[in-house]
């Protein structure tokens, strides 16, 4: 391999070209800072998700581009509103609705589905701009700080090239290259993980007029629950959340055994066929690092800094907004030409402002779930609502913002 001699110098450089990167990209290109933006990815490509979608996404992504990104969700074929909200199911069957449309529940009437395949394409295509150099199919593989900036190789397709930047925005996934280089925030043990199973299937048994999303809890394993989530094709992304207690067996046959054996399930899986590969992954069981997540002349953003909801493992609507916060976050240094962690822990600051309420409720659902009786009685109740309203003290509000 050639080491390339010449070096190209940025203001930002973005590494990652997922929701929370590309959605910090489009902000600095709306406030017209020159940047670049690398992902070892082609696009389009589909990611292992839940493929639902609340209105933190599309509250953040009308701002930018004069709200065009959001229009062209919104537009897409690939867009389905889940307008019959979410259903919490017990072992038994027994459930209880949360309705997005009307009241206060936190997530407002937009909730979607949508493939991260689609979804993210939408971004990436409104990447282009006069202020954004975009190099897809690119991997960073080396990087470093000094006096000077943060300097990196990346390999293109053209061949390695020497890059320097005053800024880094790791948003780069769970194995993030600038968090091992750059932060102290440590990787993940084991211990602190759940593996995540996702699956399309077809011929589930759906509500086709009033599509909603659906959490099913399975009894005879810790902290474990299946979601069902109606894509707009008729198909549907199954997602199977399973505590490192389950390690010894396989993933595909737990979920298997409770597509089979849960009543609720069991009627609704009765005709389908899975689609295609499984995809797994990591999910948090703890709360983000948020004192971790800059440093001097980086942020991390998304899953780079641990930003899904513990337990839940949903991630998106962190991710994207933590992609607005560092481009408003990189524009104020900008301005008074600071790269200090001082002075860039306003990120932080402005995180744990904006995502506690997702994190404490991944942090309650994962301590209920520990406790099958309980979390099972706990669905059964009638008065679920209210249960809810004491449990976060806002009337009329869940705290179900995991999205």
């Amino acid at each position: 391999m050639t080491t390339p001699s010449s070096i190209q110098d940025f203001q930002v450089v973005i590494v990652g070209a997922g929701p929370a990167g590309a959605t910090a990209s489009l902000f600095l290109s709306d406030q017209g800072i020159s940047h670049a933006i690398v992902d070892k990815a082609q696009f389009p490509r589909d990611k292992v998700d839940g493929n639902l979608f609340g209105n933190k996404v599309l509250d953040t992504l009308g701002e930018v581009r004069q709200g065009a990104v959001r229009q062209q969700l919104e537009a897409s074929p690939h867009f389905l509103r889940c307008g019959g909200g979410l259903r919490m199911v017990s072992p038994k069957g027994s459930s209880f609705g949360l309705s997005w449309a009307g009241g206060n529940t936190g997530l407002g009437s937009e909730v979607f589905t949508m493939a991260r395949l689609h979804f993210d394409q939408v971004l990436v295509d409104n990447l282009e701009s006069p202020y954004a150099t975009v190099h897809l199919g690119s991997a960073v593989t080396q990087l470093q700080q000094n006096e000077q900036g943060i300097e990196l190789t990346v390999d293109t397709a053209e061949g390695p090239q020497r890059w320097r930047s005053q800024y880094i925005l790791g948003a780069d996934g769970e194995k993030s290259i600038v968090r091992r280089a750059l932060s102290s925030q440590p990787s993940r043990p084991m211990d602190d993980q759940a593996n995540t199973l996702h699956a399309y299937y077809s011929g589930v048994l759906e509500d086709r007029d009033h599509p909603y999303s659906a959490a099913y809890l399975i009894s005879n394993q810790k902290r474990s629950f299946v979601y069902v989530v109606p894509l707009a094709d008729g198909t549907h992304k199954v997602g199977f959340i399973s505590t490192p207690d389950n390690k010894g067996t396989a993933l595909e046959t737990l979920l298997d055994d409770a597509l089979s054996s849960h009543p609720a399930l069991s009627k609704r899986f009765a005709n389908a066929q899975r689609i295609g590969d499984v995809g797994i992954w990591p999910a948090s069981h703890n709360r983000p690092a948020l004192d971790n997540v800059s440093g001097d002349r980086f942020l991390l953003l998304g899953d780079a800094g641990s930003l899904l909801v513990p337990q839940i493992g949903f991630g998106t609507g962190n991710a994207v907004l933590s992609g607005k916060l560092a481009a408003e976050t990189i524009s104020a240094a900008i301005a008074v030409n600071r790269y200090d962690a001082e002075f860039l822990d306003r990120y932080n600051e402005a995180l744990r402002s904006s995502i506690q309420t997702s994190i404490q409720s991944g942090i309650w659902f994962k301590r209920m779930a520990s406790y099958p009786k309980v979390m099972t009685w706990f669905v059964e109740q009638t008065r679920i609502r209210q249960g809810f309203k004491f449990l976060f003290g806002r009337k009329g509000d869940t705290g179900l913002k995991w999205i």
